[in-house]
């Protein structure tokens, strides 16, 4: 859905002061606080992110590189319908719909530096492009390839010819570079009724497709990588609780179990996912980390890989957002005030309002990014908040268009650029 419908003109860039360039557009009447000043804006965009010194921009048809500065154009590309931009290594991959074809592109000239053909399924990573040539695998289990390809220049590393495994996208945060992948197995498990398989999960090995030994029931939810253990979730609907099990990878052995909790939402339902609603294949938090709900209703971090809770935080709250270094937390997974937490210790740092604005709706955004944290408000309105001290830095109406570290976007009706 493009999120710019019924918003008009404009996306306002905001940078933290000294962190990008100049602007000189008039100052607005909005300032107060220090520390963010406006940089340049653009016609409205539904999507914004920032790869080193280039913007790049998805509105109407369009995928649009400019230069962070000062926002001059760069380059320009057609969009289609339903298509997909993800960065990674510094590189945007493209993926024209869910079968592909996938394009790799250079950020700062917008030049395509290799394609793989449809059909076929990409599983972005910093460091290399892992491929399946049957998106379709629930409907064809053989003939199909995965090969892992360098994402700089598309050299094929390794490939699995007719593989036995699908792979996976789900992951802990933002992914980085994997020496794992979590996969599914349709031809080993016990035969049903039917006389069909029960798929597995299990993990290959990044560096060379080969499956390890470790293997887990396949649930309708999740599996990730931690390190070398694989760890699957069943999510359950009555009491919010999420059963862990993990398995060790190379060799088979049963590592863990745990149990976390979603968490509850307005309607006294559960949540249900550990991601986001932007996200829901990559659990909140960092690493081998992952942000939960404790079953005394609080944020918790549990390590995946061993099974230990890092910490459990007093009160209550459910994670809604999560980078490297902090989580934040509602009261509700839906609703309520704010509360930011740090990953290290579990330590509080501030709390803030409830925004107003559940997150059923599509101009929820919740973002944690290194000096920013950026959540919308009811309005819609965009409300930025200093990570370290909860200072509220802007509050300007519009949606968030993107977010990362000491920068935001917002499309907006205004067109008056924000100073401070």
């Amino acid at each position: 859905m493009n999120r710019t419908r019924g918003l008009a003109v404009m996306s306002i860039v905001l940078a933290v002061a000294g962190g990008c360039a100049r602007s000189d557009a008039t100052a607005s009447d909005d300032g107060g606080a220090a520390g963010l000043h406006s940089a340049w804006s653009m016609p409205a965009a539904a999507t914004v992110t920032m790869v080193d010194d280039v913007v790049v921009a998805h509105r109407d048809d369009k995928l649009w590189g400019l230069n962070r500065a000062d926002g001059a154009e760069l380059w320009r590309m057609p969009y289609p319908d339903r298509a997909t931009v993800t960065v990674a290594g510094g590189l945007l991959v493209t993926s024209a719909n869910a079968r592909g074809p996938i394009s790799v592109i250079d950020t700062s000239s917008g030049r395509t530096l290799w394609t793989a053909p449809a059909p076929v399924f990409a599983i972005p990573r910093d460091d290399a492009l892992y491929l399946d040539t049957c998106p379709d695998r629930n409907d064809q289990v053989t003939g199909c390839t995965v090969s892992k390809r360098r994402l700089a220049d598309g050299e094929t590393l390794w490939t699995a010819p007719d593989a036995p495994y699908t792979l996976m996208d789900d992951r802990i945060g933002a992914g980085g570079t994997s020496a794992y992948l979590p996969v599914i197995i349709r031809t080993e498990g016990a035969v049903d009724e039917r006389g069909n398989p029960q798929p597995l999960h299990a993990l290959a090995d990044a560096a060379t497709g080969r499956l390890t030994a470790g293997r887990l029931p396949m649930t309708s939810w999740h599996a990730v990588a931690a390190g070398d253990t694989l760890v699957v979730s069943d999510h359950s609907h009555e009491d919010c609780a999420v059963a862990l099990a993990a398995v060790d990878g190379p060799t088979g052995a049963s590592a863990w179990t745990a149990t976390v909790h979603s968490g509850r939402v307005q309607d006294g339902g559960c949540r249900l996912w550990l991601g986001s609603p932007a996200d829901d294949l990559a659990f909140l938090g960092s690493g081998s980390d992952l942000a939960a709900v404790s079953a005394t209703g609080g944020p918790t971090l549990i390590d995946l890989e061993t099974g230990r809770t890092r910490w459990s935080a007093a009160g209550k709250g459910v994670p809604i957002a999560a980078d490297a270094h902090a989580v934040l937390a509602r009261d509700l997974g839906d609703a309520g005030a704010l509360a930011l937490y740090d990953m290290a210790d579990g330590r509080r740092r501030w709390t803030a309002p409830d925004p107003g604005l559940d997150d059923t709706t599509d101009q929820w955004t919740a973002i944690v990014a290194g000096r920013l944290t950026v959540v919308s408000g009811a309005g819609p309105v965009v409300l930025v908040y200093d990570s370290t001290t909860g200072t509220e830095l802007a509050r300007r109406p519009g949606l968030v268009a993107g977010a990362g570290d000491g920068w935001v976007a917002i499309t907006s009706t205004e067109t008056t650029l924000l100073t401070f």
